[in-house]
């Protein structure tokens, strides 16, 4: 990208231009951080289903998921599942 400015500006000049966009992006950068609070179930489910991800549950392992699974792995259907 080729800028053409007519009359040169002098050094003060693009210093206090070079500044001023120093202090602007600060601050956009600055809004853009969200202060670090408790998170609300409904605000992380918002947060996946914008991403397009399942919802998550905080359910805790329990031996009888467990046992449920590894007898899901060895089911068969027997004969009539052929």
């Amino acid at each position: 990208m080729n800028i053409h400015v007519s009359p040169v500006p002098d050094d003060d000049a693009v210093a206090a231009v070079l500044a001023a966009l120093e202090h602007y992006l600060a601050a956009e950068q600055a809004d853009d951080e969200a202060p670090a609070g408790p998170h609300e179930p409904w605000r992380t489910a918002g947060k996946l289903a914008a991403q397009g991800l399942p919802p998550s549950r905080a359910v805790a392992a329990r031996w009888g998921s467990a046992d449920r699974a590894r007898r899901g792995e060895r089911w068969s259907h027997g004969i009539v599942g052929l």
